[in-house]
């Protein structure tokens, strides 16, 4: 097992978690098809199963994107890994051109929509109101943070040398899990994120903030790298497990506080 792990983690390591997790849900989804409809696993990798496949996928209305996820998947199942049969896929025009006519017909993108400032109010109260559960009083101050760093979700997954100026004005962490880290020298630079510890309400949201994980236990990863924010292990918020709280979770506790729940019209 030890030599399992190490050999995942020295071709792994310096590949973007979410990048990791996307390939594995396409050749999860396909692999699942495959037992399903051929009694059989996905591995060797046939051109005709996937060319099969997709073509269901198209004649099924599936999501615009799945087919060029799972021949990006196979991409890298061919290149970092050398998954047999995966380089012929990489070859055939058919699976690429139906993964191309279905990407596309993808719906304009359309980014999630902005916090009011009114809603920034509510976070600023919900951090600073002491008759709230702790844990809610946490995660505000996280999405105070990320909003005040104009950072995003993954910005704060992997960070350390959290430092507060001695005057108060500004927040200061240093990550080495950001959109631009993507070779392995790359990676070992940190960028410095910086937010102003003052609010639009003229609290001083991030010594406040600071104040709510001590009380909390939720301790700052200065000690090597950590998530900011980990996710909470018991109902009073008193425990915390070493994983990061993810962006769904975190999309889903917006929603509930600010009583904003996802309609076509507005999504946040």
């Amino acid at each position: 097992m030890d030599c399992a792990i190490e050999i995942l983690d020295a071709t792994f390591a310096v590949k973007s978690a979410g990048t990791l997790f996307r390939r594995l849900y396409a050749i999860q989804a396909y692999e699942d098809w495959c037992v399903a409809h051929l009694q059989k696993h996905w591995l060797p990798v046939s051109e005709f199963d996937v060319w099969t496949y997709v073509r269901q996928l198209q004649k099924d209305g599936a999501p615009a994107t799945k087919p060029s996820s799972l021949v990006e998947a196979l991409r890298f199942s061919w290149f970092p890994l050398g998954v047999e049969g995966a380089d012929k896929n990489e070859a055939s025009l058919r699976i690429k051109g139906v993964s191309s006519q279905m990407r596309a017909s993808k719906r304009p993108w359309k980014p999630a929509d902005l916090l009011t400032v009114l809603e920034v109010k509510t976070l600023h109260n919900l951090l600073l109101d002491e008759t709230e559960p702790l844990g809610d009083r946490a995660i505000a101050g996280h999405a105070l943070h990320l909003l005040y760093a104009r950072s995003r979700w993954s910005d704060l997954t992997m960070v350390n040398g959290v430092y507060m100026d001695p005057e108060g004005h500004f927040l200061e962490v240093a990550t080495r899990a950001h959109k631009g880290a993507r070779s392995a020298e790359m990676k070992t630079r940190l960028l410095p994120i910086v937010a102003p510890a003052v609010g639009i309400d003229g609290s001083a949201w991030a010594q406040a903030y600071l104040d709510v994980r001590r009380q909390c236990n939720l301790w700052l990863p200065l000690d090597g790298y950590g998530p900011m924010m980990c996710a909470p292990s018991n109902s009073t918020a008193t425990v915390w497990t070493q994983r990061a709280l993810t962006s769904e979770e975190g999309s889903e506790f917006l929603r509930k506080v600010l009583k904003a729940p996802k309609t076509k019209e507005r999504r946040i």
